[in-house]
């Protein structure tokens, strides 16, 4: 917030009378210098945005008024007598502004109109007109109401009047409380407000951190002294922002992606014969123009592998490949698509990718103790289920953003499973580091960092768009503004309520009805009813026995001053006089008494404390605890208004943002329609009015979005490669008319994510072999026709799954609390192996701080906030924790012993199951021939040098055999070979 003097001296001061613009006639007195110097440098670099043909983000700069009045934000263009604090000055030396670098002001012109505010813009001001506006009082008093919305109103207006005092108005300042007027106008000298501040005796030093208030500093009241002044104006209303869609133009608008997807009509190509669907006729096309086509079909071994884990995220059984390899039928491919998405192990796969995108941890992350996130596993579950169930995606994410406001599903007799579900699907916005469960970080830029973060994530997961940069300035390439920007955010805000905000730990909803909540409550109550006179009994015990434990230690002090120092020693702080204090002090050690040490002292106290204890625990035991979900509702119908921040600054805000969408979208998809969800609902209707807006079925992004993101993890690049950006910046699609007619029958098919699925993996495209053509190559060296299908590294999920069930080890119990993880002696975390431990990575705990090793060396994302796709590394560290670490060390054992039990001593068999159960093939002669050999002779070097313990020789009978140790080994090898590790 900018306030210091000069400020207050802008805003009384400097501000013109609104008159005749300058620039207009002039033949009655000399051009100004913002005439002569700064008006013809805006007109080359800056008026054809900002004035003649349009006002970009609000701003013209055509006039010394526009100038200092600013753009959308509300924050003034200028700042006469400081360049450094002027909006105009600030984007054009940054390089912010003009978007095209070739328009930028030389250094000569910056330093012209850096000269110019500094010295020249005040007296320009004063020459057109030296009054005091209104204008200028109305920005003061604004100034005013936010620094005391701020610092004051949490106690004397928001949640009661302290003192009586309420200071949302300044009416009610000059009235005053309890002990009078709290603002004299017109005299800050005898007003109240002013001593108390000026001796930091408000806001409360002993409560502000808890509420997390920051003390007024000097440059803030001397603002507020420049106000009284002024006569203590009252707070104007604040300005609205209002879309007038002045701000986009049919350029802005004719964007690919900005516009519908339309179905195209399907292309004819020269090999009908190759296309499986209407995928294949798009892709055939561009291939064929290019004089390329498709590779020849993978085998089948290749196939099942390849959408075994496509689908499921594990590789296929010995059992599922044989019955592939067996099926002669001619839908046998199709009939195993259909099995594997009916698995309830899709449903696994699918929701990682989800997840990602919401960028789902289990963790706050904000600091070293970085909290585990309570019931949090709940939403991880409800994506697991919905992909299973194949919830049609139009209500997947109306869920996410809006359950609560689909029905009132809280107030209805019984919480239905449907209900919960919706309840439990918020999750979505609670996905983002929220630290402000601890005061220090509970301030306003930190509950608007989580509001700005989760804003992004709905953005990049949903939209598509990098819209985080409108957060402090209008776009530079994309026609978002940062109205816009504050317009969304305040669909959200309702719910995040800034000014009135909930910690973490106060937003778990309970999933229960409403009669079950009041019953449960009515219970509670009942029971802390009995609790009350036991907790009374037991704190007179205690002080008893404290008070009998003193007289003892006083013994020994002369007479005169022991029942002094007792009661010194006995009072609370606050309670003791000056005398008192000073005994306390000198005799703190005395009154230093532990409960151990009462105990030891009063055998007779400890039996009875306990006895008491044991009580209080028995009725704790008998309360109801309802369970809960970390979830997101509003907090009423009526929220706080939200305010644009000023260049994100969350002290500094512009005028009121009001719910909407951004301004480009509005001609294809309308604006924001907000209703109320039901009468008398506890809930504005914002998130669903945005949900229903996103996904109605024309929009231009959201299937257009979610397609791309499938088609990227199917064939491992997107149509558009950057996945969460369809914006300005990022790529242009590779096959655009595919890309709309994937988003037109995503739509048509009801919105089905198996239907799309089914689509992508019964191509012919997809059923390519993944050979290198050179020809191909030569031609579109970086496959984007699509000429083979891509070799692709295993995801982090999918090495260690594999692993467990090749090994055999795999827990697939589903659902539930996360499995905890932690970090042994070398630094390696992992979950304890066995029974829980070994479950499918996707319900290990995700903590922030501790991320599971093999996971993170394999490229499992830091969430900041979300991902919306993956990199694939290759680093040093992945081949030393697979081939020295105890884990796959000991999945490689579990494997070898399962081999043994199905295979017994039959070498060959060992090695053929050996590749199955790893590779999903069995090997050559040739690697079957290398493989006895490895055997053979790893077996003669654990004969030749057998484990020792402790330095000595094992005993004979505690030796392993030494088959078994060679059969581990080449499981190890096998467990680390690239084969295993790519996805053919």
């Amino acid at each position: 917030m900018m306030t210091t003097p000069a400020l207050a001296c802008m805003l009384l001061g400097a501000v013109p009378a609104l008159g005749p613009a300058v620039g207009a006639d002039t033949a009655d007195r000399a051009p100004s210098r913002f005439e002569r110097e700064v008006r013809p440098i805006l007109e080359a670099r800056c008026l054809s945005c900002h004035g003649v043909e349009k006002t970009s983000a609000g701003l013209d700069l055509t006039t010394l008024e526009g100038m200092l009045a600013g753009g959308e934000g509300g924050e003034p263009g200028i700042v006469p007598g400081d360049p450094d604090s002027s909006l105009v000055i600030d984007v054009i030396a940054s390089g912010l502004m003009p978007p095209d670098p070739d328009q930028a002001p030389s250094a000569e012109e910056l330093a012209t109109l850096r000269d110019w505010v500094a010295t020249g813009a005040e007296s320009d001001l004063q020459a057109t007109s030296g009054a005091v506006d209104d204008r200028g009082r109305d920005r003061l008093a604004l100034e005013i109401f936010h620094l005391l919305d701020f610092r004051c109103v949490d106690c004397h207006g928001r949640h009661g009047t302290e003192g009586g005092l309420d200071l949302r108005t300044a009416a009610s300042a000059i009235a005053g409380g309890d002990s009078g007027p709290a603002v004299v106008p017109g005299d800050p000298a005898a007003s109240p407000m002013i001593r108390r501040l000026a001796d930091d005796e408000m806001p409360p030093r002993i409560g502000r951190f808890d509420l997390s208030i920051k003390p007024i500093t000097e440059p803030e009241l001397d603002l507020i002294r420049s106000w009284i002044e002024a006569g203590a104006p009252e707070f104007p209303d604040r300005e609205v922002l209002v879309d007038d869609e002045s701000t986009v133009d049919e350029d802005d608008r004719s964007w690919w992606s900005f516009q519908p997807p339309r179905e195209p009509k399907l292309p004819e190509v020269g090999r009908p014969d190759l296309v499986s669907n209407p995928i294949d006729a798009f892709l055939l096309d561009r291939l064929e123009r290019a004089g390329l086509g498709y590779s020849p079909e993978a085998d089948r071994r290749a196939l099942i592998r390849r959408l075994s884990f496509d689908l499921t995220g594990l590789p296929p059984t010995p059992e599922q490949v044989d019955a592939f390899l067996t099926d002669d039928r001619p839908d046998a491919y199709e009939r195993l698509v259909d099995a594997m998405l009916a698995s309830p192990r899709y449903g696994e796969r699918w929701a990682q990718p989800w997840l990602d995108a919401a960028g789902f941890v289990e963790s706050e992350g904000s600091d070293g103790s970085d909290p585990v996130r309570e019931q949090y596993h709940r939403f991880r579950d409800y994506v697991v289920r919905s992909i299973n169930d194949d919830t049609p995606f139009d209500r997947f994410v109306r869920e996410q953003l809006a359950g609560d406001e689909l029905a009132d599903w809280l107030g209805e007799p019984e919480l239905s499973p449907e209900g919960e579900d919706a309840i439990v699907a918020t999750g979505f916005l609670r996905s983002v580091v929220d630290p402000t469960d601890r005061p220090v970080h509970n301030f306003p830029p930190d509950r608007q960092q989580v509001l700005a973060d989760t804003v992004g994530v709905v953005g990049s997961s949903l939209m598509g768009l990098t819209i985080g940069c409108a957060r402090c300035h209008s776009h530079k390439y994309d026609p978002i503004s940062q109205a816009d920007y504050a317009r969304l955010t305040a669909v959200f805000a309702a719910a995040f309520t800034p000014q009135d905000w909930l910690k973490p730990r106060e937003r778990l909803v309970p999933l229960a009805s409403r009669a079950e909540r009041e019953a449960a409550e009515a219970h509670n109550d009942a029971v802390d009813g009995e609790i009350a006179p036991i907790r009374t009994r037991t704190e007179s015990l205690e002080k008893e026995a404290r008070s009998d434990l003193l007289d003892r230690r006083v013994g020994p002090l002369p007479e005169p001053i022991r029942a002094d120092v007792k009661a010194a020693l006995l009072l609370g702080a606050d309670d003791r006089d000056a005398v008192q204090s000073y005994l306390a002090e000198k005799f703190a050690e005395l009154g230093t008494i532990t409960r151990e040490e009462l105990d030891e002292a009063f055998p007779d106290f400890k039996a009875e404390s306990a006895r008491l204890k044991a009580e209080i625990d028995a009725l704790e035991s008998e309360k109801i605890t309802l369970p809960t979900a970390r979830a997101l509702v509003d907090t009423g119908p009526d929220p706080a208004p939200y305010y644009l921040q000023i260049r994100g600054d969350a002290y500094r805000r512009g005028a009121v943002a009001p719910p909407d969408v951004p301004s480009v979208f509005k001609e294809v998809a309308g604006g924001l329609d907000v209703e109320e969800p039901w009468p008398d609902a506890p809930t504005t209707g914002r998130r669903l009015a945005f949900a229903r807006w996103l996904t109605q079925p024309g929009h231009p992004l959201t299937s257009r979005v979610f397609v791309n993101r499938a088609w990227q993890q199917v064939f491992g690049r997107g149509i558009v490669a950057t996945v969460d950006n369809f914006g300005l910046t990022g790529s242009p699609p590779s096959h655009p008319e595919l890309l709309d007619w994937l988003a037109v029958e995503f739509v048509r098919g009801g919105w089905s994510q198996k239907h799309l699925i089914r689509l992508l993996v019964t191509s012919r495209a997809y059923r390519q072999g993944s050979a290198v053509r050179p020809e191909a190559r030569e031609v579109d060296p970086d496959n984007l026709l699509l000429w083979r299908m891509p070799l692709r590294r295993l995801q982090a999920e999918w090495v260690r799954d594999a692993t467990l069930l090749a090994a055999g080890t795999m827990n697939d119990r589903m659902f539930g609390p996360s499995v905890p993880v932690e970090a042994d002696a070398e630094g390696v975390v992992q979950a304890a192996p066995g029974g829980e431990g070994d479950r499918r990575s996707i319900y290990l705990l995700h903590r922030r701080s501790q991320p599971t090793t093999i996971l993170e060396l394999f490229d499992a994302p830091q969430m900041n906030p979300n991902c919306l796709e993956r990199r694939s590394s290759i680093v040093a560290s992945q081949a030393l924790l697979l081939l020295n670490g105890d884990w796959l060390r000991g999945q490689a054992e579990a494997l070898a012993g399962a081999i043994e039990a199905e295979e017994g001593r039959d070498e060959s068999r060992r090695i053929a199951r050996a590749y199955l159960r790893v590779l999903n093939r069995t090997p050559s002669r040739a690697e079957s021939a290398r493989a006895s050999a490895f055997l053979a002779e790893q077996a003669d070097a654990y004969r030749d040098a057998p484990p020792c313990s402790d330095g000595e020789p094992a005993a004979e009978e505690d030796i392993p055999d030494p088959s078994h140790l060679a059969l581990t080994d080449l499981c190890h090898v096998l467990l680390n070979s690239p084969e295993f590790h790519y996805l053919d």
